[in-house]
């Protein structure tokens, strides 16, 4: 005897209504998945861009350090530069241990840097004296700014008076070119 499938009372075979019940199943899941994922896309939840990283600064650690050995009101202070990873630049004062103020409060100050470099003058009191920090871009530029030292030791409220105007651009550098 041959195996005959099930059949509704009007003759249709119940295993063809499945197959038809399934695909269509099928079908009506796709569209929904093309109508969310084109929702979504329009909204902004796809992403449909790879975010350009490139332009973003990834600065490296520099450190360095000038010492005043002369003048006596502040002989053997240390006046250290350092930068991160994210190009910012910092200014410690050794009178003031652990205290480190970015020198991005100082107008002019330049983004993404890459190297500091610091200096100080030493009269013994003949003329004023100053502390020279020097920072270099990634893309080259080199900004230098003039701060008036005193015994009072530097930090982020006192910062901004001693350095005047801030940080002015050093024209002609070869490394800017």
């Amino acid at each position: 005897m041959r195996y005959e499938p099930p059949k509704f009372l009007d003759g249709r075979s119940k295993s063809s209504t499945w197959a038809v019940r399934g695909l269509s199943a099928v079908v009506g899941s796709a569209i929904v998945g093309v109508l969310i994922a084109s929702s979504a896309a329009a909204q902004g939840g796809v992403p449909t861009k790879i975010p350009n990283t490139l332009n973003k600064c990834q600065g490296e650690r520099d450190f360095n350090v000038t010492v005043r050995d002369f003048d006596s009101s502040v002989q053997g202070t240390r006046w250290r530069t350092a930068t991160d990873r994210k190009g910012n630049a910092y200014l410690n004062d050794s009178r003031n241990p652990g205290v480190w103020v970015n020198l991005n409060i100082l107008p002019g100050a330049p983004k993404c840097v890459v190297d500091t470099a610091a200096a100080n003058t030493e009269s013994g009191g003949v003329a004023p004296e100053r502390l020279y920090v020097t920072l270099l871009t990634k893309e080259g530029k080199a900004y230098e700014v003039v701060c008036s030292t005193s015994t009072t030791p530097f930090d982020a409220s006192n910062l901004a008076a001693a350095c005047g105007p801030g940080f002015t651009r050093i024209l002609g550098t070869p490394v800017g070119r």
